[in-house]
């Protein structure tokens, strides 16, 4: 029998102004956090195989995702962007989608059965693709207008998502034009369970997508820089690893500001401790680990 593969390990990193709040939703979204901890911020997703965004942030944000920052070691490709997105909102014009690296968005499938939504029929199994940052012997199947793209999203739609039709038109609109490389839509099944009530809120089914993310796409480290309400379900479900907490001590959001709900009861509910303190520039820092789970380094400063 073949050995499970290891689910990711998880790392959150959290910016938040002095009174916890993530962002300002009266005003025009910018970074408020000092440069030194910007710099961190791309260490950690230059030590992550992907990196996982909620639709809003890049809805919001128009976010790149990239390590640009600090150097990639010399053959190292960009992280992987993997954007959740259960009702197929994202922007046609959004970076992710236009550049030249390597995104997946997960859309919610409409399937009762997770296994079907993950696991095409055995006859299909070897049309699944896979972006060429991460070598791959299967082949590639291509749209019309060049775009890489999912065979079970062609092939299972009308058995996965009976009626709705609305996703498949919005997905295939969104390349009617000049089709960037390497944009990948895939189907999560579903939340079920003992998480379904937190998994509903963002509509997807977070173990399976970090399942997924192992066995398909090689992720051993995945970064989450996301929003209140997915951080809290990754929490909830005890799928946080590690997470970095960054207070700018000298912003406070006046305007709509969005609390993060991120507090040190909340952390330790989710089974993480603080290991230690410190600062980037002049935002204040917090590390928090799983227990029995050990930071990259010996002196949690030093890593990012």
């Amino acid at each position: 029998m073949a050995a499970r593969l290891k689910r990711p390990e998880v790392t959150v990193k959290l910016a938040v102004d002095r009174n916890g709040a993530v962002d300002d939703l009266k005003i025009a979204p910018e970074r408020f956090t000092c440069s030194e901890a910007l710099d961190k911020v791309h260490r950690i997703r230059l030590a992550s195989d992907c990196v996982i965004v909620g639709v809003n942030t890049i809805i919001r944000d128009d976010a790149q995702l990239t390590v640009r920052r600090v150097p990639l070691a010399p053959g190292q490709s960009q992280p992987l962007r993997v954007v959740l997105d259960p009702s197929l909102r994202i922007p046609k014009d959004a970076q992710v989608l236009t550049d030249e690296y390597s995104t997946v968005v997960f859309c919610a499938s409409a399937t009762d059965d997770p296994l079907l939504a993950l696991n095409p029929p055995p006859s299909r199994r070897g049309d699944l693709v896979a972006p060429p940052a991460f070598a791959s012997s299967r082949p590639t199947l291509k749209t019309k207008s060049g775009v890489s793209v999912d065979r079970v999203w062609l092939d299972e739609i009308e058995e996965m998502m009976e009626g709705d039709q609305q996703k498949r038109k919005r997905w295939e609109a969104l390349f009617g034009g000049q089709s960037p490389p390497s944009k990948i839509l895939r189907l999560i099944p579903p939340a079920t369970g003992q998480f379904a009530r937190a998994d509903r809120r963002i509509g997807l089914d977070l173990r399976a997508l970090l399942d997924h993310l192992g066995r398909d796409f090689g992720v051993k480290h995945a970064m989450v820089e996301a929003g209140p309400r997915l951080v809290d379900s990754f929490l909830t479900q005890g799928l946080v690893d590690r997470l970095v907490v960054v207070r700018a001590t000298s912003v406070e959001f006046q305007g709509q500001p969005l609390p993060s709900h991120v507090t040190a009861a909340t952390l330790q509910r989710a089974g993480l401790q603080q290991v230690a303190r410190g600062v980037w520039g002049a935002d204040e820092v917090t590390y928090w680990s799983r227990k029995g789970i050990p930071w990259p380094t010996d002196d949690p400063a030093s890593w990012p």
